[in-house]
């Protein structure tokens, strides 16, 4: 290992950290949005060659970092979301000086926000990377609460208390396999590091051990949406602003994803019975909850809000399938995060058009604002996985797993809650696209740099499906026959 092989990922933690420090100094507030566009922009160019193949894995500071074909992946994916959020913000600053004023402190956040979810990433250390991810959603608290209204304040709060739920429930988890570790090994032998860990879990004291899993994956698993612990998410989703909606849809959905994806690494087949039982419960649960609240919302945020639960749904579903429908489960994550990127960022400059987030109230889009229904129309034909798009394969690839692996019952019950789902969005979204427009409406004058965050995030999108590069491919691959199970 070279040292410029380790300053390339550590870049993504350093350029964030600096850009935060520099937003300390006042002379800095007036630049707020470029420096965050800079920070974005430098950051995805330093990482490009984390794009090409390497033959193994390395571990770094003492161990302490691990760049793997996960860290890879995960670093390219957040930050390319990050690259785009923070030109859809630069954008809305040009458009409203007025919001100038306020915004250093969210730019501020906002890059510390990105700099704790890298280092999350490449932590080699179970208890280092639960920090880190505890350290994002501290970060996100005041961007919630920015506008000091009372929804968001309350919404902020109520992420709070679930995050320390949530997070508390995986620090005992982690406890709990601790102690199996050392009731099985000795305290001697007691090590926290990921590497280390795939060779002692099955030493575990097995009672112990399963508890820390169940533990765990409940904790990241609410975490990331699913049922029971779900109703933080779509109250969240819809009080915050459109960026900070997207970082933690897109971005910060993708570090506890990791988080929980180390994990089932680390146990690889152990206990596989408990992971899959435990995973197909939340996912189908999430998806019931998720597909009557689709049903029956009349506000199109919280409907993507909602489809965010229901897709979180069918990763549950790939992950329990474990390596078997693994290459499905990567491609749908990164393809997820790509079209709710989209579709948030989209749904805000409707909002902030429009002045509502009602969807009976709204038609004829199409005429006013043509190139954001496009985007938006592509979003949701992404959303519902048509193809040529890349959660169509995705999808497909693991709605497979469950008939080659005989869990018919589970295909069924999936099929059927998509095809509600399917049905319900289409009927409430398409609508708002066609019809006609209010009177006197003219077509509002868009910007190409206004366009640009969602033309980036659906080229990328539309590459998965149709074209993925080779590298791309490889690296997707790797990442897939990372997981564990069989």
């Amino acid at each position: 290992m070279t040292n410029l092989s380790l300053l390339v990922p550590l870049l993504a933690v350093l350029l964030p950290l600096l850009g935060a420090l520099l937003l300390l100094v006042p002379a800095a507030f007036a630049k707020a949005d470029r420096i965050v566009l800079a920070v974005a922009a430098l950051a995805m160019i330093a990482l490009a060659p984390l794009m090409l193949p390497r033959d193994a894995p390395y571990l770094a500071l003492k161990g302490w970092v691990w760049v793997d074909a996960t860290a890879q992946l995960f670093l390219l994916l957040v930050n390319a979301l990050f690259g785009g959020i923070a030109w859809h913000m630069h954008n809305r600053i040009r458009m409203a000086p007025e919001l100038q004023q306020e915004f250093y402190r969210v730019a501020r956040l906002a890059l510390a926000f990105m700099a704790a979810a890298n280092a999350a990433i490449l932590s080699n250390h179970m208890i280092v990377a639960w920090i880190f991810l505890e350290l994002t959603a501290l970060a996100a608290v005041p961007m919630i609460a920015h506008q000091r209204q009372p929804v968001t304040i309350t919404a902020a709060w109520h992420y709070f208390l679930f995050s320390a739920v949530s997070l508390g429930l995986v620090m005992f988890g982690m406890i709990c396999l601790s102690h199996g570790i050392e009731l099985g090994l000795g305290p001697q032998h007691l090590s926290l590091q990921h590497t280390d860990l795939m060779q002692e879990i099955s030493l575990a004291d097995p009672l112990w051990r399963r508890l820390g899993l169940v533990l765990i994956i409940l904790g990241y698993a609410s975490k990331l949406g699913l049922a029971p612990m779900y109703s933080w998410l779509p109250e969240t989703y819809d009080a915050a602003s459109p960026s900070v909606t997207a970082l933690l849809a897109a971005v910060q959905f993708n570090i506890a994803f990791v988080g929980l994806f180390r994990m089932l690494q680390v146990y690889g087949s152990l206990d596989a019975d408990i992971t899959r039982y435990l995973l197909t419960t939340l996912g189908l649960l999430s998806m019931v909850i998720a597909t009557l609240k689709i049903v029956s919302t009349n506000n199109y945020k919280l409907l993507i809000a909602y489809a965010s639960i229901n897709h979180a749904g069918v990763i549950a579903l790939g992950l329990a399938l474990g390596k078997t429908a693994g290459y499905g489960v990567i491609l749908y994550v990164v393809s997820n995060a790509l079209v709710k990127a989209i579709l948030f960022l989209t749904a805000g400059n409707i909002k902030a058009y429009y002045r509502t987030k009602k969807i009976d109230e709204l038609h004829g889009m199409i005429a006013e604002m043509r190139h954001t229904s496009l985007f938006f129309l592509g979003g949701v034909f992404a959303l519902l996985g048509f193809a040529p798009f890349g959660s169509f394969f995705g999808e497909l690839i693991i709605m497979t797993g469950l008939i080659a692996n005989g869990h018919f019952v589970t295909f069924v019950a999936m099929a059927l809650l998509l095809t509600v789902v399917f049905v319900a969005t289409g009927r409430s979204l398409f609508p708002m696209m066609w019809g006609e427009p209010r009177p006197g409406a003219v077509r509002q004058n868009e910007s190409l740099l206004a366009l640009g965050p969602k033309l980036f995030y659906l080229a990328i999108l539309l590459s998965l499906g149709i074209y993925t590069p080779a590298p791309l491919t490889f690296l997707l691959r790797q990442v897939a026959d990372s997981l564990g199970g069989r």
